[in-house]
């Protein structure tokens, strides 16, 4: 396996106490498909790759005890796999994982407190916070968007089938052309919805309890479908806009 890693690490003590970060990059030329990335409590940020490669930079933030990090293949050879989890013990601990992908693979990302950031990447994905937010810039292919409790914010989006879940917070997506399958559900929050003028879209909206509005020229027989519901929320689906024009 063509791969090269290096690590960076300094720590301070002071009588029992250590504070310690270390650094790890990886780099690799083969040619994963799919990237999963596992972290217990930290960020995840993904953008695209200057090349061909893929570079994967940690940052781990511990006491006493080092996290358990690995950057491997899966079993099957398809996924590069990325975990980093903290001792129970160490209530201070952060694995922040950065990865520089080709924009054509897919990105799989889970951290259970943290945000997620991914620009750029068109292979699709599932992206899932547990505590913290998901933010998304220029994404395509079939996306797969959840927080527990955070918002879900995605912005140019060129992505064909996106279901986003949360059970508490605001979901805001605005897309550069057409979905033809959005899901937006969320159980205490807004939902606003920014999409192109340039087709009509099948809407099915509902809000228990909270104002709804919808812009979008619609049609029965639309292939483009969106659907929105909000426990407690108001669902706002515009028009995108270019420049002045709508």
């Amino acid at each position: 396996m063509d791969a090269f890693v290096k690590i960076l690490g300094v720590c301070a003590g002071l009588s029992l106490l250590c504070a310690c970060d270390v650094i790890k990059t990886y780099e690799t030329a083969e040619s994963f498909g799919t990237v999963r990335v596992e972290v217990g409590n930290g960020d995840v940020t993904v953008r695209p790759s200057p090349d061909d490669k893929i570079y994967v930079t940690a940052t781990l933030a511990f006491g006493e005890e080092e996290p358990a990090y690995t950057v491997e293949p899966s079993a099957s050879g398809s996924e590069l796999v990325v975990t980093g989890k903290c001792a129970a013990n160490d209530t201070t601990c952060l694995t922040d994982v950065e990865v520089l992908l080709p924009v054509d693979r897919k990105i799989l990302a889970y951290t259970d407190q943290g945000s997620i950031d991914v620009e750029g990447i068109r292979g699709g994905g599932e992206l899932r916070a547990i505590t913290g937010d998901v933010v998304i810039d220029q994404l395509g292919g079939e996306l797969a968007l959840s927080t527990t409790a955070g918002k879900i914010f995605g912005s140019a989006l060129i992505a064909e089938v996106v279901d986003a879940t949360t059970e508490s917070g605001p979901i805001e997506l605005t897309f550069k052309s057409p979905p033809s399958d959005l899901s937006t559900v969320t159980g205490n929050g807004d939902i606003t919805l920014y999409l192109p003028t340039t087709v009509e879209y099948l809407v099915d909206a509902l809000t228990g309890r909270g104002d709804l509005k919808i812009d979008v020229a619609q049609a029965t027989s639309s292939l483009y479908q969106v659907f929105a519901r909000a426990d407690i929320g108001d669902i706002m689906i515009y028009n995108a806009c270019e420049g002045s024009a709508c």
